[in-house]
């Protein structure tokens, strides 16, 4: 009798080391699978996948093992081991401070041309509609719509419009005038009809035409008022033309965008940076020039 209870004590052992050998040989076999596919560049695994599998093998049979870490690391990306020394090349940095210069220069250059046309068209109807009323009731009307219509929605409207639309320069310099009209327009209106009666009616009483006392009255006084609103126009304006970029302008616009695409902070930086100082250089220097002229 107990023989057999021998013999069937041997059979269980034999089986059980069996069923141990199977699970770990069918952890083997997955274990250098998954090293082979972790050494191919098409079928990139992690580090700890031959180690997982391993485990999951040996908890079918109930078998408790030792970790033993896997040697297999995951290699870095070419971007990843030379992103550091992109950054600190001294060629790539020459590039970029090239780059920021020649796309200062064009932002420069756009809110200076847009500018300028803009103080003329806004002070000229500014003055015309102190002496009209109904064209300064339709040109501020006017520069009231434009102003509302989002910066990038107009650059879009003016794309498809024959003569004056189209990619380039010409329609971002366009889209900067119209959008810099209302507070010059609004200012200069405010300005000289702000104007006190007494004052006009001593420079009339004094034998002044309407161009003189224009010249030398209305125009003296109002000129804190209209400067404010070429400050404004001419800040906005500034970073308006960041947008400019998307239909060709050029600019710093250039940069941020590109940046954008390309997930490189450096290059948003490059672009934003110099922008956000030439507002504020702008605002700073038209706010001397208004003090100097209300002192004066």
């Amino acid at each position: 009798m107990a023989e057999p209870k021998k013999n069937l004590q041997l059979l269980s052992s034999l089986a059980g080391w069996a069923i141990v050998t199977a699970g770990c040989c069918a952890a083997l076999t997955h274990t250098t699978s998954a090293c082979i596919a972790g050494t191919n560049p098409e079928r990139p695994q992690r580090p700890e996948y031959s180690r997982n599998v391993c485990h999951q093998a040996i908890r079918m049979v109930g078998v408790k093992i030792v970790t033993v870490h896997s040697p297999l690391r995951t290699p870095k990306r070419p971007s990843d081991q030379t992103c550091h020394h992109t950054v600190l090349d001294p060629y790539v940095l020459k590039t970029l401070i090239h780059d920021i210069a020649e796309s200062t220069a064009e932002h420069i250059v756009l809110v200076a041309v847009s500018s300028s046309i803009a103080v003329v068209i806004g002070v000229g109807l500014g003055i015309l509609g102190t002496r009209h009323k109904a064209l300064r009731n339709v040109s501020i009307s006017v520069a009231n719509v434009l102003q509302t219509i989002p910066s990038l929605a107009l650059f879009g409207f003016l794309l498809p419009i024959p003569f004056i639309g189209g990619i380039g320069k010409h329609t971002a310099i366009l889209c900067l005038v119209l959008y810099s009209l209302l507070p010059i327009l609004r200012n200069t209106v405010v300005g000289i009809s702000g104007v006190d009666a007494p004052l006009r009616e001593a420079a009339v009483a004094m034998g002044m035409t309407d161009r003189q006392l224009l010249q030398m009255v209305e125009l003296p006084l109002a000129a804190p008022t209209i400067l404010a609103g070429v400050r404004i126009a001419l800040v906005t304006n500034i970073g308006t033309a960041v947008i400019a970029a998307i239909i060709g302008g050029g600019g710093l616009g250039v940069l941020i965008f590109r940046g954008v695409e390309s997930l490189d902070t450096l290059l948003i930086l490059a672009g934003a940076v110099p922008a956000a100082l030439m507002a504020l250089i702008a605002d700073g220097a038209m706010s001397y020039l208004e003090k100097k002229v209300a002192v004066r």
